[in-house]
């Protein structure tokens, strides 16, 4: 697998796993709450703050990466530096 491949597919399973986990949560409040905004509202708050959580928790410690499916962040290539052409005015 080329590293691209790997990147794209790390990017992926640390993307999906705080949506899962707010759907999970999502799926335990409605069982007790009955307004669908209200349950949409705290699964994607779940979402956001477990990721946020993880994110800052893998800054100290990177193993704990794996509650976000996949150690380590993505690395991306660097991009191309651009060609500044100046414009000349006739």
């Amino acid at each position: 697998m080329t590293t691209m491949t790997t990147d794209l597919a790390r990017s992926l399973v640390r993307t999906y796993t705080p949506i899962v986990i707010g759907f999970g949560v999502s799926l335990l409040a409605h069982l007790g709450i009955k307004n669908p905004a209200a349950v949409s509202a705290i699964g994607a708050l779940a979402a956001a703050a477990y990721f946020t959580g993880v994110r800052l928790l893998e800054a100290k410690f990177p193993k704990a990466g794996k509650l976000l499916g996949a150690v380590g962040a993505p690395t991306y290539p660097p991009k191309p530096a651009r060609l500044l052409i100046p414009t000349v005015k006739p």
